[in-house]
């Protein structure tokens, strides 16, 4: 797990027998957003294929107060870690200005997918999202703010992209961290280990802010001095 997730630990007692059990739950809570250390208010049992436990918590947060639920997997009864499944409601993502929908609505989108796919732990699959998310952001960009042509657009690649559209150099560093650490996320081994993925979805973030600050210079609300 990254550092999106915290392992709890906390003492259950079924038929008065008392264990000790570990649990991984994501660190933010799903419906304010902030990280917290919720209280758990319930917890039941289910026998599900192959004689596996469903195990479903319920929670409060300790910033909204809200209640949520988690659900994870045992072996067996005796199994004293509980492996995160998901978790209900699901985690709201980022919400994005006008300005970024309209110049990327497939970017928002993709976005998305790559969102809900980290919060259920798949993060392979969430980098590769990510990874496909920036490149038609870039490429939305240089279309509707550069006016390059679309044709062209399309057949660039990513690097060439980032090389041949991105306004500085800034931009440019900022990208080559999302473009190198996703493509590793498709590669049989990885070759930027060092970075790990909640590092790699903060330049993302980092980069969204980038071009987010772009669009306002390039469409600002008053006109120019008269």
């Amino acid at each position: 797990m990254t550092d999106d997730f915290v392992t709890r630990k906390w003492s259950t007692t079924t038929t008065s027998i008392t264990s000790n059990m570990e649990v991984t739950i994501p660190k933010n809570c799903p419906i304010c957003g902030v990280a917290n250390s919720p209280t758990m208010i319930g917890c039941d049992i289910v026998d599900y294929y192959n004689n596996e436990k469903l195990q479903t918590i319920s929670w409060k947060c300790t910033n909204c107060f809200n209640k949520y639920v988690t659900g994870h997997t045992r072996k067996d009864i005796n199994d004293k870690k509980l492996h995160y499944l998901y978790i209900y409601p699901s985690p709201t993502p980022r919400d994005f200005s006008e300005l970024i929908k309209n110049l990327s609505p497939r970017f928002v989108e993709i976005y998305k997918e790559g969102y809900y796919s980290e919060s259920a732990g798949f993060l392979t699959s969430a980098g590769i999202a990510y990874r496909l998310a920036l490149e038609i952001l870039i490429k939305d960009y240089a279309i509707a703010e550069l006016h390059k042509n679309e044709d062209e657009v399309t057949r660039k690649k990513l690097y060439a992209a980032i090389e041949d559209y991105l306004p500085n150099v800034d931009f440019q560093r900022v990208a080559d961290v999302i473009r190198l650490k996703g493509n590793d996320y498709t590669h049989f081994k990885e070759k930027y280990d060092q970075v790990d993925f909640t590092m790699f979805k903060d330049y993302l973030n980092i980069f969204i802010d980038l071009i987010e600050v772009q669009l306002k210079i390039n469409h600002p609300p008053i006109g120019h001095r008269e």
